[in-house]
């Protein structure tokens, strides 16, 4: 029961810190810019949890399942590099669309780069050992993207940057290329060729991983729909406060 608690415990902590960066970029917008620039930024959010989702391809969940039975691992690092690039462009032209900040919406690519990083590591870490370490790393991730990014803010507020957004981006940068070589220290520790990966391969484990995808992506659709609806049905400020409300 105790080791239960503990899993508990780690897991909601994972929960709360992941999350925590978009509730302390909302705050430092609504103070330092307005409200309006929260409801861009929710609104981008919104979309890209759709899309990061999608990029996902539920393959953390199938790779638990399968635990390297029907798919080798260069498969499922091959598929992973390649759903991330795409994700990243599509996030990219949506932000374009949206007419928010070009900086605001390289943030957010980063951030979502990072976080597929870190999703898929934890699956081999998973797989691979008995112990909570799955969790630890997880959780170490998220806790260096939040530190990153308070220290970003922060840092930006004392030498007053023009642009808060370029310390969001900057801050993305660093988690992603954080958590991308821990990704690819666990390819290295393993011996994996990323060449080895097949495209047939890959193509099977899009259709194999297509239930788990659909679950989670109605799960992110319905969870971002509020955030999505909000600035057709108030303006940008009332739609600002009700997004950090969200947050």
């Amino acid at each position: 029961a105790s080791d239960v608690y503990k899993r508990q415990l780690l897991g909601l902590c994972a929960q709360l810190i992941a999350s925590a960066p978009i509730i302390a970029m909302s705050i430092y917008l609504s103070r330092t810019i307005s409200l309006a620039a929260v409801a861009d930024f929710a609104l981008l959010i919104g979309v890209s949890s759709v899309v990061f989702t999608l990029g996902m391809i539920g393959l953390r969940s199938r790779l638990v399942l399968d635990r390297f039975r029907d798919f080798a691992e260069a498969d499922y690092y091959s598929l992973r590099i390649l759903a991330t690039g795409a994700m990243a462009l599509i996030i990219l032209v949506a932000g374009l669309a949206l007419g928010a900040s070009l900086l605001l919406t390289f943030a957010v690519i980063f951030l979502r780069i990072g976080d597929a990083a870190l999703d898929l590591a934890m699956a081999f870490d998973q797989v691979r050992r008995k112990d909570r370490a799955h969790m630890y790393g997880y959780l170490n991730g998220s806790t260096f993207k939040l530190v990153m990014i308070v220290l970003a803010l922060g840092t930006a507020e004392l030498i007053g940057w023009p642009d808060p957004f370029a310390a969001f981006a900057f801050a993305g940068l660093i988690h992603a290329a954080y958590a991308w070589v821990l990704f690819l220290r666990r390819r290295e520790e393993s011996g994996v060729l990323l060449a080895s990966g097949t495209f047939r391969a890959c193509l099977r484990l899009i259709r194999q991983s297509a239930v788990f995808a659909v679950a989670q992506i109605i799960c992110a659709v319905l969870t971002s729909a509020p955030r999505l609806a909000l600035p057709g049905i108030a303006d940008r400020e009332l739609a600002g406060a009700a997004s950090a409300a969200l947050s």
